[in-house]
């Protein structure tokens, strides 16, 4: 994972120095920044890529526990999918329909969300807006009302 502390500034992961280093070129850039510039991280520097990393940690196990959880009710969904066609189903088409709303859209949601922050630590504010932004996604709604 990348941390940007300041423009061009960018702390790599803990075999890249951890959270007391930084790395001098930042993912996906052919920019070198120079020694000064990429070992000068103040002690609050360091105490707020701890903090981020703590969240940014706790978010991505957060995440990977919902998606877990999504994936198992993804299941049941399929299981008792197979029922509703049956003489005797488990419950109806309504019931159905109510309790696995936007399950499949939120699982797949979630799980790019989660591939995202694991991936690219660069920019968690963009995951987090596109989590808001896409149209069939019950977040959006909520926000909007």
């Amino acid at each position: 994972m990348w941390f940007l502390l300041h423009p061009g500034v960018f702390a790599g992961p803990p075999e890249t120095g951890g959270i007391f280093g930084c790395l001098s070129t930042p993912p996906g850039s052919s920019r070198r920044l120079g020694n000064s510039e990429a070992t000068t991280m103040t002690a609050a520097d360091h105490e707020k890529l701890a903090r981020f990393r703590y969240l940014l940690t706790n978010i991505a196990e957060s995440e990977g526990s919902y998606v877990e959880v999504l994936n198992i009710l993804l299941q049941y969904m399929k299981a008792l999918r197979a029922r509703l066609s049956t003489s005797k189903p488990v419950l109806s088409q309504d019931d159905f329909n109510i309790i696995f709303y936007k399950i499949p859209d939120l699982f797949e949601l979630h799980q790019k969300f989660l591939a995202g922050i694991k991936d690219n630590g660069t920019s968690v504010g963009k995951h987090f807006q596109v989590l808001v932004s896409v149209p069939c996604c019950v977040y959006s709604i909520s926000i909007d009302i």
